[in-house]
């Protein structure tokens, strides 16, 4: 899982895809917007960590957010679980999940603000205008 989430942020193929969805979320004729996947933990986990750091949200903060998904998924996978225990780091969160994904920002791009603005395009200004103003 740890290198699933450094893939997320660092393959070209998973950056192209979080430039694609901040293009929506900037663009106002496309608000209000909805996101999701199937467990709702890791791609969008990563994607709430980058838009909650575009809007200068604390990792502190960002983290407890993503631990809550133990709590809303809580369950959910127990009869997969019953037969195939080894799968459970699938199913659940971990801090060093998306720590590794910060850990791989900051040695890739520099920084949060680096990757967010020159790589995904992020104008964060404009983020801030839409979603927290």
């Amino acid at each position: 899982m740890i290198d699933g989430y450094i893939e997320m942020i660092s393959y070209d193929d998973y950056v192209a895809k979080y430039k694609e969805f901040f293009k929506y979320l900037q663009d106002e004729n496309s608000l209000p917007l909805s996101y999701h996947c199937s467990a709702g933990k890791d791609r969008t986990g990563v994607a709430t960590m980058l838009i909650l750091s575009a809007l200068d949200v604390d990792k502190a903060t960002i983290m407890k957010d993503y631990l809550l998904s133990k709590e809303y998924i809580k369950g959910k996978y127990d009869s997969y679980l019953k037969y195939y225990p080894q799968i459970a780091p699938l199913v659940t969160v971990d801090e060093k999940y998306l720590n590794a994904a910060y850990d791989k920002i900051d040695e890739k791009y520099g920084s949060m603000t680096k990757f967010l603005t020159e790589t995904l395009g992020v104008d964060i200004q404009k983020m801030k205008q839409l979603y927290l103003y």
